[in-house]
């Protein structure tokens, strides 16, 4: 064989080798199943319909990769639609394959889900090792601000219900000052009530009068800030800054202004 065409098939087929190779490591040799990126495409807006859609599609029909997306999806639908997650088995497989194609726009949403699972089924450590994990790699997600902003309401209101309050701070301090860059009106209130919630525990909990009057008072200043933003949103949300803040008057013995707060309150 000529030297000069044995060299030219050696490169014509080491990179026809080499770029094989690389299609099947990235996964990129394929699009995902159209049925699934359309359901991608309405699942936080119409999370019922998605699973419905999503139980019309046989998994075992789908490719290794659509199947664990379908999971994926199966996960976010759920915790949409507010269905209960009572087993951690399916999202654990989805983050173990995840985590393998971290540049994957769905490794980091993986890892929110994850914390939502675990944080639902009452595994509070494990559900903040998710969260943190995820908040500390949100690169490739398709929408970083929001889920930031997720991630850092999950992560407070977490910390609350493990009386950590000090430490839920600077999440829900982040989230309000994120959500006011964006005019936000319904994430500011949950950030307020976030934040104000959390001073008002740990007013309550202080020995100190100083101390716990100064923390009383920020919780009072930022639920009270809260109410402005409620005036054109849906009732409960007026509802809930006024129970938290008829809670921080009580606290201080200004027991009239309380009762006032919660008097008209809906069930």
């Amino acid at each position: 064989m000529n030297h000069h065409l044995f060299r030219y098939l050696y490169t014509v087929l080491s990179t026809i080798f080499m770029l094989a190779l690389l299609a099947a490591s990235t996964g990129c040799s394929r699009r995902p199943d159209t049925r699934l990126t359309r359901i991608a495409a309405i699942v936080s807006d119409h999370p019922e319909m998605a699973l419905q859609d999503l139980d019309s599609i046989n998994p075992d029909g789908l490719s290794e990769s659509d199947r664990h997306f379908h999971d994926f999806l199966t996960i976010k639908a759920r915790d949409k639609a507010s269905v209960p997650h009572v087993s951690d088995s399916l999202i654990l497989d989805v983050i173990d394959y995840y985590s393998a194609h971290q540049s994957d726009p769905i490794y980091p949403e993986a890892l929110y889900y994850g914390g939502r699972v675990h944080y639902e089924l009452g595994d509070y450590p494990t559900a903040l090792q998710y969260f943190q994990q995820a908040l500390d790699n949100p690169g490739h997600a398709p929408d970083t601000t929001d889920l930031k902003n997720r991630l850092n309401s999950q992560i407070g209101w977490l910390l609350c219900d493990l009386r950590l309050y000090q430490r839920a701070i600077p999440y829900f301090s982040q989230m309000l000052k994120d959500k006011m860059d964006e005019r936000d009106s319904i994430g500011i209130v949950f950030a307020q009530q976030g934040l104000g919630g959390a001073y008002y525990d740990l007013g309550t909990l202080s020995d100190i009068d100083s101390t716990r009057n100064d923390l009383l008072n920020k919780a009072d200043s930022i639920l009270s800030r809260s109410l402005d933003y409620t005036v054109k949103l849906p009732n409960a949300f007026g509802a809930n800054s006024r129970i938290f803040l008829a809670a921080v008057k009580q606290a201080t013995g200004d027991i009239g202004t309380a009762v006032n707060l919660i008097r008209h309150t809906p069930d």
